[in-house]
């Protein structure tokens, strides 16, 4: 997953969304990901925070029932 700033003007995010995208569709792009152990694929930024927000108080729990800290 790439993360934009918050703040970025949707107009840049629109762009970089559309890059990505194009980026992921390309055959040769997608190969050298996959043969570097990565899982290629795309999400829009609004599925990509929906998906954040959704597991975060899950991933909030787990840090603190297991005391993870930023140390």
């Amino acid at each position: 997953m790439i993360a934009f700033p918050r703040g970025l003007p949707a107009e840049v995010k629109a762009t970089l969304e559309k890059a990505l995208a194009t980026a992921i569709a390309n055959a040769e792009t997608k190969a050298k990901l996959v043969a570097r152990g990565f899982e290629p694929g795309f999400s829009n930024v609004a599925t990509a925070s929906a998906l954040i927000q959704n597991e975060l108080p899950a991933m909030r729990a787990n840090v603190a029932r297991t005391n993870i800290t930023a140390d």
